[in-house]
């Protein structure tokens, strides 16, 4: 659920040149919160995808080694982000299995976004520590495999913003 100050109706609006400068400065704003803890930051989602319409909403994925509530929530509340409670941003499937993540809202009266915090990298036992999140060798240092997996991610989103747009025009996508 959205927080009072974030009830907007959704529009997808043409594609806006200015969405990955906004997601540097997002970024910047956001590395300089949590420092080290960030693994990596990604623009993901609709906004990330050149010539795409999409919602008006940057979002944005950081990579972290463990999801740490109890350290990061008051590292972004220090800057107005506000970490959204219900159960859906706590956790997700992902490979088959449950991982644990945290979603944060913008300051109020922010540009619109979400800041999806997401564990990015080595599993809390040994033995997928060295399996990888999909049990077949891959952790976070293995590049391609993340950007394979963030790329389908996006494409998802593009498949999903396709057909919401042609619900909006009422054509066929």
């Amino acid at each position: 659920m959205p927080f009072p100050d974030e009830h907007r109706p959704v529009v997808v609006v043409e594609y806006r040149p200015q969405w990955p400068e906004e997601f540097v400065e997002l970024a910047s704003r956001l590395r300089g919160a949590l420092g080290e803890l960030a693994v990596a930051i990604d623009h993901i989602g609709s906004t990330s995808v050149p010539g795409l319409p999409a919602k008006d909403c940057i979002d944005v994925q950081m990579r972290v080694r463990s999801i740490d509530e109890v350290r990061t929530v008051p590292l972004l509340a220090a800057i107005g982000f506000r970490c959204r409670p219900e159960s859906w941003n706590r956790s997700e499937i992902s490979g088959g299995r449950r991982c644990s993540k945290l979603v944060f809202a913008p300051p109020v009266g922010a540009r619109s976004c979400n800041v999806h915090v997401r564990l990015g990298c080595l599993r809390a036992d040994q033995g997928s520590r060295h399996r990888g999140p999909d049990g077949r060798g891959r952790t976070v240092g293995d590049r391609n495999w993340l950007d394979r997996r963030v790329n389908g991610f996006v494409r998802a989103q593009r498949v999903r913003t396709q057909y919401e747009w042609a619900a909006v025009v009422s054509a066929s996508p």
